[in-house]
């Protein structure tokens, strides 16, 4: 079998799994979707707050003892500037608007009829 024919048979299997759960226990549906988005919006939040914890690990790094832990200080300064690198393509990234067709009344009268 080829590798697109089981992605789609794969695509099919996990689509009918999630339309069932949402039909037997759909609080449990809902759940699930907000569980996968709080994890999403923590794996793209733990950025910026690696750009933090690489600031102060560097500052703690040079003023927490006598001497300076280079080996400290070269870390979290390569946690912080590869934190600040992603953190810095996430707020550039700007995806393309799809292109689309327009609709007016003649070509969509459907579209434009009022609802009952």
């Amino acid at each position: 079998m080829s590798e697109t024919k089981w992605n789609h048979a794969l695509q099919r299997r996990f689509d009918h799994a999630v339309g069932f759960l949402a039909e037997i226990s759909p609080r449990g549906y809902l759940l699930a979707a907000t569980a996968l988005a709080v994890a999403g919006y923590a794996w793209l939040l733990m950025f910026p707050w690696l750009v933090l914890a690489g600031v102060s690990g560097a500052y703690q790094a040079v003023i927490a003892q006598p001497t300076i832990a280079w080996s400290h200080l070269l870390l979290w300064t390569v946690v912080a500037a590869g934190a600040a690198l992603v953190t810095f393509r996430m707020a550039r990234f700007s995806p393309t608007l799809p292109a689309g067709l327009e609709l007016d009344r003649k070509k969509a009268p459907a579209l434009f009829e009022p609802r009952q």
